[in-house]
């Protein structure tokens, strides 16, 4: 018996994601009974601390204008994901990028008023935030833990997620595939696994200029027992967002 069916997109980067007409697709035919915004899910590329020498040049007001625009852009997608999953509880890791609009906000008062939470209407989409505080941005489904994943250094990070956690964990942010495991040389039933997710967004961002990278697209699935076991799967899709589930079936 599953108690949950778990469907994961980290790293999708709005407006910069992949098309999302074969994921929607996939997860009608899912129906996950939980599904998680893994975290930098909004670029918010124009309030990045890359740009901070600039912000006063681009003047706050349009600052303020471009940010509510893409937020009612990203509103859309996530109704989107909503209509696909009706049944679904939504919940949201805030990850680096994300939060780049706390960052901002704690340094010019003038912009406190937004949030994630007042730009995207969390609460009135009924999806739950996990915000970047200690002890506040974790997700346990079962036995397995997300985070948002720029927690860990870019060197072998899933390694470092299982070591520090001591769990079995799902992690994102470094847009690659891994997968890695532990024991307890003392304890035969202390066993862990971690899953790096790859990213859900264009592999040719404009600050790459070009140059190749070592990022992958794809997405997590999982199935979770009353137990808390789980089976887990790294899903790689192309660059137009299309694959071939675990299934054989092709969207």
């Amino acid at each position: 018996m599953i108690k949950d069916r778990v469907l994961a997109v980290y790293d999708s980067h709005f407006p910069y994601n992949l098309p999302f007409d074969s994921f929607l697709k996939f997860a009608k035919d899912f129906k996950p009974t939980k599904f998680v915004l893994g975290g930098d899910n909004w670029d918010l590329g124009i309030i990045s601390h890359w740009n901070d020498a600039n912000f006063k040049n681009i003047g706050f007001h349009t600052i303020r204008r471009k940010l509510k625009e893409e937020a009612q852009g990203f509103g859309w997608q996530l109704d989107k994901l909503r209509n696909a999953m009706p049944q679904a509880q939504f919940s949201y890791l805030e990850g680096n990028h994300c939060y780049w609009l706390t960052g901002f906000a704690q340094k010019y008062p003038q912009m406190e008023d937004l949030s994630l939470e007042s730009l995207l209407h969390l609460k009135s989409r009924k999806i739950t935030l996990y915000p970047f505080k200690p002890g506040h941005d974790t997700l346990q489904i079962g036995k397995l833990y997300f985070r948002h994943g720029h927690q860990y250094g870019s060197s072998n990070p899933i390694k470092q997620a299982l070591e520090r956690s001591h769990k079995s964990i799902v992690i994102g942010h470094h847009h690659g595939a891994a997968m890695w495991s532990n024991h307890s040389d003392v304890d035969d039933r202390e066993q862990h696994v971690g899953y790096l997710v790859p990213c859900f967004c264009k592999r040719n961002p404009d600050y790459g200029k070009g140059a190749p990278n070592k990022w992958l697209n794809g997405f997590f699935t999982s199935c979770v027992a009353p137990s808390g076991n789980f089976s887990a799967h790294i899903q790689l899709v192309n660059q137009e967002g299309k694959f071939i589930s675990q299934a054989g079936v092709e969207y």
